[in-house]
């Protein structure tokens, strides 16, 4: 890609570095998880392939994102009720691409 690990970590500095992106990333996926009815996996099977470590570190990751734990989003998502992230602002109009950041970057 041509950059080095310190201007990686300057340019993901505005979004909260890179394992702050990386676990939101997490997090958008694992959304849409939850809200898929086909989906009948338990929360912390679905947790689990997403590598966090354990289910209370999880929820506690999901809780402080969102707000909600990841059990009511997903019984609210089910039932069509929309949730409005009350901790943070929506994950979703924060959820920068890395294309975008490296565009920035890279002045394209």
């Amino acid at each position: 890609m041509g950059i080095s690990r310190s201007q990686l970590y300057r340019l993901f500095e505005r979004t909260g570095g890179v394992a702050r992106y990386i676990q939101r990333q997490r997090l958008l996926r694992i959304c849409a998880l939850l809200s898929d009815p086909a989906d009948q996996r338990p929360i912390a099977a679905i947790a689990e392939d997403f590598c966090f470590e354990d289910a209370s570190s999880f929820s506690r990751a999901f809780r402080q994102e969102l707000g909600y734990s990841p059990s009511d989003f997903q019984s609210a998502a089910r039932a069509g009720i929309p949730l409005i992230a009350t901790r943070r602002p929506a994950i979703e109009s924060e959820a920068v691409r890395f294309t975008d950041l490296f565009g920035e970057y890279r002045g394209l």
